[in-house]
């Protein structure tokens, strides 16, 4: 399993890294660190993602590498969504 993850604040490394440390073998990666890449291909079963709000949607960067990512091996995804007011979780 692999969480991306994107933080200015470092708010959204703590979630990423707190829900890691509960499941066995997770890899914790940042986003910034896919950004030189065309097309992100993932092999892991299991992806999420832990990045902040911004202004009621998505931040820019989130949203571009999302794009890039090729879905087609994974089976289940997941958000974590932090804001100042609310946290939500889809899966």
């Amino acid at each position: 399993m692999r969480i991306y993850y994107y933080s200015a604040t470092g708010n959204s490394l703590y979630a990423a890294k707190t829900i890691a440390d509960g499941i066995s073998g997770c890899e914790v990666v940042p986003m910034s660190s896919q950004k030189q890449k065309a097309t992100l291909r993932e092999s892991s079963n299991t992806v999420g993602f832990v990045f902040p709000l911004h202004y009621f949607g998505l931040p820019l960067f989130v949203s571009e590498c999302v794009k890039r990512l090729d879905f087609s091996e994974i089976k289940y995804i997941f958000a974590v969504v932090l804001s100042p007011l609310v946290c939500v979780a889809v899966g």
